[in-house]
């Protein structure tokens, strides 16, 4: 049996990003002070300290002859979005990377029942959507485990089968092929019907009240839902020139729904919204926040950076 890893080598597209923002943050929360935390200070950098009680303050070096800093500016892109790999990786917190070989066992678990010979990447375009109904069925079965079980087989589907893959860009290859493929077998809906039913788990909510401490698991389910719809949201609205013709017709239909009711006669942006209230409330202290935001924020972006967004904007401009 192979080894797995919490997050596979072939999954550098993820993990890379992970660990340089990780990197990031660590150094930039060392004190790099003398009052008791951080790298230690020598009389040389202790010398460069400002004393304030001897109304030594550091001094601008700004030249007010040309306005230019002697030190160049920070650079920073200022865009909407970075690139797919990042915003992907943007979506996952540094404790859910042991999660990335439990969805892997999950799908192989499930997949190993129905296709014993033959890996996911060897299948062909049939066999590949007769599974994908497959696992949509499993999703609306009672039993919590095994309902959570298939979300995570399908959550590993949406983060590109990477086991099977000897390269990045196989990863980004078969992520975007699976959740098209996800997409047009109607997982998305099935999903907010999902998310629907945990938003309105009163025993969950309950418990996660009384609890001193929220932990991961109080969000397991929440989490793995989430996590998908977003895969699925911020892949579908970047366009790729090497999209099929049918890829790009989904795209567009795709669009239109998320603005449409898709549950309880109410759009996805309305549930988010119901998610932030009730956590801001006190009554869901479980909720996973930053990826309800993250998803809420990505609805929005994709609606007013939609073709028909643009185009209407810019008649607006010509007639001002």
């Amino acid at each position: 049996m192979d080894r797995v890893l919490p997050i596979d080598s072939v999954s550098q597209g993820y993990s890379r990003s992970l660990n340089s923002r990780l990197a990031r943050k660590h150094l930039g929360g060392m004190d790099l002070g003398g009052n008791g935390g951080g790298l230690p200070v020598n009389n040389k950098q202790r010398a460069m300290t400002p004393n304030k009680s001897r109304g030594e303050f550091p001094r601008n070096s700004r030249k007010d002859s040309d306005g230019l800093s002697e030190s160049p500016d920070l650079e920073f892109d200022y865009s909407d979005t970075d690139k797919w790999a990042s915003e992907l990786s943007e979506l996952y917190s540094y404790t859910e990377g042991p999660e990335f070989a439990l969805n892997r066992k999950c799908f192989e678990d499930e997949f190993s029942t129905h296709v014993s010979d033959k890996k996911w990447t060897e299948l062909d375009a049939a066999q590949h959507r007769a599974h994908a109904m497959r696992l949509l069925d499993s999703l609306e079965v009672i039993v919590r485990e095994k309902r959570l079980k298939v979300a995570r087989a399908i959550l590993y589907m949406t983060q590109g089968t990477f086991a099977e893959c000897s390269s990045e860009a196989e990863v980004q290859y078969w992520t975007r092929y699976n959740i098209f493929l996800l997409l047009d077998v109607g997982t998305f809906s099935a999903l907010v019907e999902l998310l629907n039913m945990e938003m309105d788990n009163s025993a969950a909510c309950s418990s996660a009240v009384r609890k001193p401490a929220i932990s991961l698991a109080d969000s397991t389910d929440l989490r793995v839902l989430l996590n998908i719809m977003y895969l699925m949201v911020e892949t579908i609205q970047q366009e790729d020139p090497a999209d099929k013709p049918e890829w790009k017709a989904m795209r567009e239909t795709f669009r239109a729904e998320l603005g449409s009711p898709l549950f309880n006669n109410e759009p996805i942006s309305v549930t988010l919204f119901g998610m932030v209230t009730k956590f801001c409330s006190g009554h869901a202290p479980h909720f996973p926040m930053k990826k309800v935001l993250l998803l809420l924020w990505k609805r929005y972006f994709d609606f007013f950076c939609s073709t028909n967004m643009r185009r209407n904007t810019r008649k607006l401009l010509c007639r001002v």
